[in-house]
């Protein structure tokens, strides 16, 4: 990670008014991995960035603003393991066209929305083909 990103971190957490403290418990790491990467001495987990985003209520791309800066972050969380072999659908390619069109709250709704479905396990267990009655 690169020491934009630990300043573009600072000052959105300064932005908010969180102190640190706040600001780690919010995201559910210690006041120290906060400074770290501030400093530009660590960079959170993927899991992390998506908290981080979460509690100041912005898109990732606000937080990492340009696209290379943006895969080099994703390529030190194991981007060709988490990333890459997920081949888009074009199901999936609608779902991201229409997302791409709400505004930030409408974003938010839908990712916890989609959260939500991935708790329930009708939607989760691999569906099953149609009975084929001959």
């Amino acid at each position: 990670m690169d020491l934009n990103f630990a300043d573009d971190l600072y000052k959105f957490r300064q932005k908010t008014g969180m102190s640190q403290k706040e600001f780690a418990e919010k995201v559910g790491v210690s006041q120290a991995a906060i400074n770290m990467w501030e400093n530009g001495k660590r960079s959170p987990q993927l899991q992390h960035v998506f908290k981080i985003v979460d509690s100041f209520n912005i898109s990732l791309i606000d937080l990492i603003p340009e696209m290379t800066r943006l895969k080099k972050f994703l390529e030190e969380e194991e981007y060709e393991d988490f990333i890459k072999p997920h081949n888009e659908t074009s199901e999936e390619k609608c779902l991201l066209v229409d997302y791409h069109k709400l505004n930030d709250t409408g974003k938010k709704e839908a990712r916890k929305r989609v959260q939500e479905l991935t708790e329930i396990p009708k939607y989760t267990t691999p569906d099953q083909p149609p009975n084929q009655d001959k």
